[in-house]
């Protein structure tokens, strides 16, 4: 079997969907859901319950000596739901994953006692 998981996608957004069982990868081109499903499920030992797939175009201009030099790269991202409780070490920080709201709580809290 092919590798098919090319890296998981860790930016901001990635990172508030992990707090509700979503996983975000970059994929091959030519994958298919099923084949991202299986592939996620054999390497983390977890149950995928949907994957919704994206496909990119990203042109890059370069600008050389002779001029302009344009190259095409095609991305196709995967977003996997995971079953309540699961997760992928992955996306977790210092071993913990944090919800955003208990985030915001911990920052009230700490202005709260600041200004007593």
């Amino acid at each position: 079997m092919k590798t098919i998981i090319i890296k998981p996608l860790i930016t901001e957004t990635s990172m508030k969907d992990a707090a509700t069982n979503k996983f975000t990868f970059s994929v091959f081109k030519d994958a298919t859901k099923t084949e991202i499903k299986k592939a996620v499920e054999k390497t983390f030992n977890v149950h995928v319950v949907g994957v919704t797939t994206v496909n990119l175009t990203r042109r890059k201009t370069i600008f050389t000596k002779f001029g302009r030099k344009k190259s095409v790269e095609n991305i196709k991202k995967a977003r996997v739901e995971l079953e309540k409780g699961q997760t992928i070490p992955a996306f977790e920080i210092d071993g913990k994953k944090e919800d955003s709201a208990v985030k915001k709580e911990k920052k009230v809290k700490s202005k709260k006692e600041e200004g007593k």
